[in-house]
């Protein structure tokens, strides 16, 4: 259980735009800036297929999504580890409360986006 929470965490952590068109890597085979867009961030809520009893949850990661995106629009800074922290903080209520198939599911987000072996270390 801690395992799927984890990387649920991770993957929302980990949102990056570059997996949508590919490895997730840059040409020289490091891992690409990390970020957050509308796009992403309906993606992950998609992926989810939440509950109504599970909907209220989302509310805090998405508003912490968009803030993360607005700061990123405005400086073109990348996720910071602070940034990271405060999201996870915000993602765990929810993952909590997913069931099998949702968990399930957030293990497979979690592996397109590069951090599935991130996610089983815990």
């Amino acid at each position: 259980m801690w395992k799927a929470m984890l990387a649920g965490a991770c993957a929302l952590a980990m949102v990056e735009s570059s997996v949508l068109a590919g490895d997730g890597a840059s040409e020289n085979g490091q891992r690409a800036a990390v970020v957050v867009t509308e796009g992403l961030i309906a993606q992950v809520k998609t992926v989810l297929n939440l509950t109504p009893a599970q909907e209220p949850y989302w509310s805090p990661i998405e508003a912490t999504l968009r803030d993360i995106a607005r700061v990123q629009h405005a400086t073109a800074a990348t996720l910071d580890g602070a940034s990271r922290k405060r999201l996870v903080s915000s993602a765990m209520p929810l993952l909590r409360r997913l069931d099998p198939e949702q968990k399930r599911d957030v293990m497979r987000l979690a592996r397109a986006l590069g951090v599935g072996s991130l996610a089983a270390a815990f």
